[in-house]
């Protein structure tokens, strides 16, 4: 463990491989991915004792504990509070372990991301550690499927388990299907299995066997039936990869809950438009907690409901079951389980009887609530801790069926599940050279040599790109977004000057769907994002963030408009949002490591509910080998440096690996962003 000096501030890690900080929009103390969570909380030692600070540039505040939550002085949730730092007292324990205790109570790790000072006793999520826990960057993950005729759910599967594994590390088991659902599938591999009578005792084997093979070549694997959608809390991971490498030891058991279409107010689905974006309620199952990702070899008993090995359920993992998400859907696919053959083995032991129901008995079993009934048994907070206390103690006198709770989906899951058919994802691009991305065909039929022109994505486009361009209009790219309808009609009058323009009346963000764009007074301040009054009502400012109206909008990522031929790789970058930037980012996937630069508005405190600050974004691109370069700040805030400008361009050592090409579009951005420093380098050139 590394030696704790007094004052000596130090990051604090779960065992579980999460760490603490402080959510910048409410102030609260949490925990969650290292991947995704900013490093500004800090343990502080004083002898045998410590305080939890929240770092605020470089002056640490104080965090205070209690039994619901912990909180930063300084945050909005401490704002008109008397309460003061909690002194924890330091226990320490084995393989360099500490516990950290006040009032009788020993801090805890919730499990929904809160830090409480609440457990009598320590059990695992109340012992922490001071080193970072050694977690596989690089994990090599399979997910398999065994389907047929899955015209709905193989793509939603496809898109899930592809953007989480990548599309190669697929595998579609199929058992004869003869609808063309399997045809096309990309980058995924197909297994044709021989159509026979359907035997849970085969499949289970065959699966079981599968799995142990591809552990030869994988570091893990994941198997789910095709409508079984995997997903850690994405408050604590930033994806099944980062969960598996820092959960999943040797395997783990998810917690199922069935996603619930209630037929007396909500409509049939839409399956352009992500799936817990409209239907948001789902209900604890107990034959849904199943132990589907491994390290090691597996053998799963009929419908892999249980395994060779005892089961604990993972509470950060939900298993969301898709099949009761639609009522016609549903039907539809019960009219075909309905005339699959079944061996004797199955229909001895009583195996599949949900899918030989009448469709009567099969409505009165998959969709007997109202919207009343469910309120009625609503449970607070996404926690099924009780259901899970009546499994655990009970499990002798609880039915494998059990449904327990109902629950509102948080916010935060409300775009995992697109069902949207995905296109192939390319593999990740190196490092640019001149035969990487040569030509690109546009909208009008041009095809383009990208090597002698300059693509400019520009996102919050309103008012064209900067005049500074002009200088090389003639070889500008123009790729521009717009959500806003009539100025998006405006950039297409405006900007027809460059080479070639593409304008996209949509918003971009980290997954596609539909998202409400809240229209301000100042149509600048317009954002996806509600304006966070608690920061904005200190300044003269406030009514521009005035909400007068809202839209929905399509919201696409740029990767999927690029693998679809609509938008070229991106040279440069610039984005002004309003607080979206983050998201946006990650929607351009793998395509950054080629940016040469970037711009964009940023801020350091939250103006917007939920966004992200400037620090995070400078980590995601320092990640993609862009570096900060120059900041201005932008005077909205009465004085108060709260928002400003940054431009990026790629790390230094970058710079000598780039073509010819690339060199010169670097100079050009440089010499128009002013970055004289980074102009020297390059030899005069007139040629391009």
């Amino acid at each position: 463990m590394p030696t704790e000096q007094p004052g000596s501030p130090m990051r604090v890690f779960t065992t579980h491989g999460t760490v603490l900080n402080v959510d910048p929009t409410t102030g609260e103390l949490r925990h969650g991915s290292p991947a995704i969570s900013p490093p500004n909380a800090r343990l502080v030692f004083d002898g045998p004792r410590a305080q939890i600070m929240h770092v605020v540039l470089t002056t640490l505040h104080p965090i205070a504990c209690s039994t619901n939550h912990s909180w930063s002085i300084v945050g909005p949730l401490g704002a008109g509070t008397t309460a003061t730092s909690t002194v924890l007292e330091v226990v320490r324990l084995d393989g360099g372990q500490i516990a950290l205790k006040a009032l009788g109570a020993f801090l805890s790790a919730e499990s929904d991301g809160r830090i409480t000072l609440s457990r009598t006793e320590c059990g695992a999520w109340e012992r922490f550690t001071l080193r970072e826990p050694d977690v596989a960057k690089q994990l090599k993950i399979a997910a398999v499927t065994m389907v047929y005729n899955e015209r709905v759910f193989l793509p939603i599967w496809r898109r899930h388990y592809g953007r989480a594994v990548g599309e190669e590390n697929l595998f579609v088991l199929d058992h004869g299907s003869d609808d063309g659902s399997t045809n096309n599938l990309g980058r995924a591999n197909t297994v044709r299995v021989p159509r026979d009578k359907f035997d849970e005792y085969q499949r289970s084997a065959f699966v079981s066997r599968f799995q142990a093979s591809l552990l030869c070549y994988y570091d893990a694997v994941i198997f789910s039936d095709v409508d079984e959608i995997l997903i850690p809390d994405p408050a604590l991971f930033a994806g099944l990869v980062d969960f598996v490498g820092r959960q999943c030891d040797q395997f783990v058991t998810a917690l199922g809950v069935e996603v619930q279409h209630l037929q007396n107010v909500e409509p049939n689905i839409n399956l352009s438009r992500p799936i817990l974006s409209q239907r948001r309620y789902v209900r604890f199952a107990a034959d849904y907690c199943k132990p589907l990702i491994s390290r090691i070899p597996l053998t799963w008993d009929p419908g892999f409901h249980s395994c060779q090995y005892p089961q604990l359920v993972n509470r950060s993992l939900f298993l969301f079951h898709l099949k009761a998400m639609d009522r016609n859907l549903a039907l539809e696919n019960l009219r075909k389980t309905q005339s699959i053959q079944w061996a004797e083995s199955s229909l001895g032991t009583g195996h599949g009887t949900q899918f030989r129901l009448s469709e009567d008995e099969f409505i009165r079993k998959m969709f007997p609530y109202s919207l009343e009934e469910v309120n009625a048994s609503l449970i607070g907070d996404f926690d099924f801790s009780d259901d899970l206390s009546r499994l655990r103690i009970d499990r002798a006198n609880t039915s494998q069926s059990f449904k327990g709770g109902f629950a509102i989906v948080p916010d935060r899951f409300l775009n995992m599940i697109d069902a949207s058919v995905p296109a192939s994802v390319p593999a990740r691009p190196e490092v640019r050279t001149a035969d990487s991305w040569r030509s690109w065909t546009s909208r009008s039929g041009r095809d383009l040599d990208l090597g002698k022109h300059l693509v400019v994505a520009d996102i919050g486009a309103a008012g064209g790109l900067q005049q500074s361009w002009s200088k090389v209009e003639d070889r500008i790219v123009a790729v521009m977004f717009e959500p806003n309808p009539a100025r998006a009609v405006e950039l297409r009058k405006s900007s027809n000057r460059f080479a070639e323009v593409v304008v996209i009346q949509s918003a971009l963000g980290e997954a596609s769907g539909i998202s409400t764009l809240y229209l301000t007074k100042s149509s600048g301040c317009s954002s996806t994002r509600l304006p966070n009054r608690t920061f904005l009502d200190r300044y003269s400012v406030r009514p521009a963030f005035d909400i007068m109206s809202n839209i929905d909008v399509e919201v696409k990522t740029y990767l999927e408009l690029f693998l679809a031929g609509e938008v070229p790789p991106p040279d440069v970058i610039k984005i002004d949002t309003q607080g979206t930037e983050f998201e946006i980012l990650k929607g351009f996937g793998d395509l950054l490591s080629g940016c040469l630069g970037l711009q964009l508005e940023a801020h350091l405190y939250p103006i917007y509910e939920k966004q992200r600050l400037f620090h995070d974004l400078v980590m995601l691109l320092d990640g993609f080998g862009l570096v900060l370069r120059r900041i201005s700040p932008v005077d909205h805030f009465d004085g108060d440096v709260a928002e400003l400008d940054a431009w990026f361009t790629v790390r230094q050592e970058r710079i000598a690996q780039l073509d010819v090409a690339s060199k010169w579009k670097l100079s050009v951005i440089c010499s128009e962003w002013g970055l004289t420093e980074q102009v020297r380098q390059f030899p005069p050139s007139t040629e391009w």
